[in-house]
């Protein structure tokens, strides 16, 4: 049977993300405490069909859920927020953890992908009001690997190609390379960057962070790509019908 630890984190205008220690990469964020509480189920559920499609072998069973840790002031929905600091997130990663993490990136980019095949050129650049055209979303994707490593004072090269699809893998190479050479020293310790912080100046950041991250942020963003799309088409469809 199952049992999984939750964390949760929440800013000061009462949004709320849940992470599970367990499940790497798993990540539910809405705009209270209740509501992302009772998507918790279906979403691990919908990550674990996931996982499965990919080989990944998991206990069988009815889940138990336990309440682990509440971070309050944090909570990473909008860019250049900063993210909490939890206590699973101290531990080392291993090298089997390591090579498992580093296979679920390469799943949510294969996913990331095969959405990006399926977008007229013409949808790219357009706009929702108030919100990334998914062209910038993909900037801001690749942005988010080169940035998220050099939490780690990693110093990596920062003239990267303007080309999105190219940025996103130029990006997602230094990642890979830089996380998969962890020394053990970057693998145990805490570190607070002092560049490129902006806002987020002070923050703390572990390997295990980094990886938990790098995978939250890219399927978060997925799913923001496919809601989109989803906007975008309905918009298109009801100016064919006033047409």
């Amino acid at each position: 049977m199952p049992q999984y630890n939750i964390y949760l984190e929440i800013d000061n205008d009462s949004f709320c993300a849940a992470h599970i220690s367990e499940l790497m990469g798993f990540y539910v964020c809405s705009k209270s405490l209740q509501n992302t509480i009772d998507q918790i189920p279906d979403k691990v559920q919908a990550y674990r069909r996931w996982l499965r499609q990919h080989g990944e072998k998991l206990a069988p069973g009815r889940i138990d859920y336990d309440f682990k840790e509440i971070i309050m002031g944090v909570c990473p929905r909008l860019s250049g927020n900063k993210a909490a600091l939890f206590s699973f997130d101290l531990d080392p990663p291993t090298t089997a953890e390591i090579r498992a993490w580093l296979k679920r990136a390469q799943w949510n980019r294969q996913d990331l992908r095969a959405l990006i095949q399926k977008i007229p050129p013409s949808l790219l650049d357009r706009k929702i009001k108030g919100k990334r055209s998914i062209r910038e979303i993909l900037h801001h994707i690749a942005d988010c690997d080169w940035w998220y490593v050099s939490r780690l004072n990693i110093k990596l090269p920062e003239n990267g190609p303007d080309e999105v699809l190219a940025r996103l893998d130029w990006a997602r190479r230094l990642a890979v390379n830089a996380l998969r050479h962890l020394s053990s020293e970057q693998k145990h310790k805490i570190f607070v960057p002092t560049k490129h912080c902006g806002s987020t100046r002070g923050e703390k950041w572990t390997a295990r962070k980094v990886f938990r991250r790098i995978l939250e942020h890219e399927r978060e963003h997925i799913e923001n790509i496919e809601q989109t799309l989803a906007r975008l088409s309905r918009v298109t469809s009801e100016h064919s019908q006033r047409g």
